[in-house]
């Protein structure tokens, strides 16, 4: 008989709760939906017509659709994976092979990825090009789908393989210390990322070109009066792949540039770029970066000693099935880290909605930076109803919904935000 069983049924009751949990979110998201099916709110009613919400409905409640499917799917394979065996006869069967404890490591988290991604595959090209296809978002090719994963099978290896190889040489060779070693190094690897993204990973996936003089000039100037030093104003050719628009800040330090899609560069005006630009300018201004990364360190910090002291008991590993010296065996490491991770992953669904409540607060502070810095809520106004027409994006959502999960406002309630925010300017 196993030992600790209880802790094999608690894991499988958090991964059965997260699942009915999601799905009922969804589900409130329909009826929500339903209810308010054809209903154009004041505030939008200029920009919609009955055929835009028709199409908004069409496009929600197929991706809705897709979701339950998609999800119901991983779930099924997630619980035959960790519950039904699938990732025991991995274990064994790598253990099996007599391998260092470095290579043992390293080829279970690879063929487990592998896995992963391959049965992923038929899902992600039916959202691509049917789902996203019917309803013209779809802008990408086969060979250009196939080069994206390729580059990004190969990207993974280049910089994950050397990362995992460091950190369990670490855990073998300093056994009372790795967590904190590992730790530094994982916030190494995060900032050299940031610097580095913007120079060698994201010109792998697209081209960027300086912006015409027209524009670039512009959003130049305007980043130097909100006293931000902007190495390079640039487009990127997004439309390679979609026809959704977006603009963002890339880098830190001295290496940040500001990137806008091209498809947004079709549709709107320079004034609402800028109010696009002034929301995400917010974030920085705000520090609201720097502090997400504060906390994500100090929690991984936490976390990792937590981890660290919890592995030692190997308490997951007999659980599930694994004998009490293999579970206490330097290879057990591996089963405990799994299944350990399998539960924290449960406990962590209802943590969700305070991430994102703080989330959602940021975003309405860097709206509020954005009216301060255009003078009016007007320009953001407009290319926020702009790009959730563009995108065909819900703007009724249940509210218990949004407070769960939604890291931004819902699109009413930002209007009615930026607005209270103007009022506030003009005193």
């Amino acid at each position: 008989m196993r030992e600790y069983t209880w802790l094999f049924y608690a894991t499988m009751a958090l991964t059965v709760l997260r699942f009915v949990w999601r799905q009922m979110l969804r589900y409130l998201n329909y009826r929500y939906l339903k209810c308010h099916k054809g209903e154009i709110p004041e505030r939008v009613k200029d920009a919609f017509s009955s055929e835009d919400m028709e199409q908004v409905e069409n496009y929600t409640l197929a991706r809705m659709r897709y979701g339950t499917w998609e999800s119901f799917f991983d779930f099924v394979v997630f619980l035959w994976w960790v519950f039904g065996g699938g990732f025991l006869w991995l274990y064994h069967l790598v253990v099996g092979w007599n391998l260092s404890f470095v290579w043992t490591g390293i080829l279970l988290v690879g063929l487990s990825t592998l896995f992963f991604t391959v049965i992923q595959i038929p899902w992600d090209l039916y959202e691509t090009f049917v789902l996203e296809a019917r309803f013209g978002f779809t802008t990408t090719t086969l060979g250009l789908w196939i080069s994206d994963h390729i580059k990004g099978l190969v990207l993974s290896i280049v910089l994950e393989f050397p990362l995992l190889w460091v950190a369990l040489s670490v855990i073998e060779n300093v056994p009372n210390l790795w967590w904190l070693v590992v730790w530094g190094v994982y916030v190494l690897f995060e900032v050299l990322i940031m610097y580095l993204a913007p120079y060698v990973i994201e010109p792998l996936f697209n081209t960027y070109e300086p912006l015409d003089k027209e524009y670039g000039d512009v959003i130049r100037e305007w980043a130097e009066k909100q006293g931000v030093s902007v190495k390079a104003v640039l487009t990127m050719d997004a439309s390679r792949r979609t026809k959704h628009s977006n603009a963002y800040f890339t880098g830190i330090g001295r290496v940040k540039r500001i990137v806008v899609f091209d498809t947004l560069l079709k549709n709107f005006s320079l004034e609402e770029i800028l109010a696009i630009l002034s929301h995400e300018l917010g974030h920085w201004k705000r520090r609201h970066i720097l502090k997400q990364l504060l906390v994500g360190f100090v929690l991984s910090f936490v976390g990792s000693f937590v981890v660290f002291s919890l592995l030692h008991f190997r308490l997951f590993s007999q659980a599930f099935g694994i004998t009490r010296e293999g579970a206490l065996s330097p290879y057990g490491l591996f089963s405990e880290m799994f299944f350990l991770g399998v539960f924290v992953s449960g406990v962590g669904t209802w943590i969700q909605p305070v991430v994102a409540f703080f989330s959602r607060k940021m975003e309405k502070e860097a709206d509020a930076y954005a009216v301060k810095v255009m003078g009016t809520a007007k320009p953001l106004q407009s290319a926020l109803v702009k790009l959730y027409k563009e995108n065909l994006s819900p703007f009724h959502v249940h509210p218990f919904v949004v407070r769960m999960t939604y890291s931004h406002p819902p699109l009413l309630e930002r209007l009615s935000f930026l607005a209270h925010e103007e009022e506030k300017l003009r005193g």
